[in-house]
């Protein structure tokens, strides 16, 4: 029910606007044509602007970025690497390093009672 409210107020909006074109009257077909979408009768020639309602027409967008905000996204971009080394090197002593040793050993030992069972009970 609210998809359909959505859709009918995006037309009547593009229809205020004059977006809709002059040649698809609104719910200008006979009823028997209309489709049901909730409670609202859509007329089938709006498919189409319902279909092309992300075009840009009269042109192309083109999307800039002026120096103002290069300013603020180049050095966050920059330094990203940086600041992450920075954050992540402090955990290296105290956790990281002491981690890798326990796998290596936990892994050793799994890996000397894996050989002992072969060499008893195989």
């Amino acid at each position: 029910m609210a998809s359909s409210r959505i859709f009918v107020q995006h037309l009547g909006a593009r229809a205020r606007a004059g977006l809709l074109s002059l040649s698809a009257p609104r719910l200008g077909a006979p009823k028997f044509e209309r489709k049901m979408l909730g409670s609202y009768p859509v007329a089938p020639e709006f498919e189409m602007v319902w279909r092309d309602r992300l075009t840009a027409h009269g042109g192309y967008i083109q999307q800039t970025i002026s120096p103002y905000q290069l300013k603020f996204i180049y050095p966050f971009w920059h330094t990203f690497a940086a600041r992450c080394w920075a954050k992540c090197s402090g955990y290296a002593l105290p956790w990281i390093w002491p981690g890798l040793i326990t796998f290596g050993l936990l892994k050793k030992m799994h890996h000397d009672v894996e050989e002992d069972i072969r060499d008893h009970y195989w």
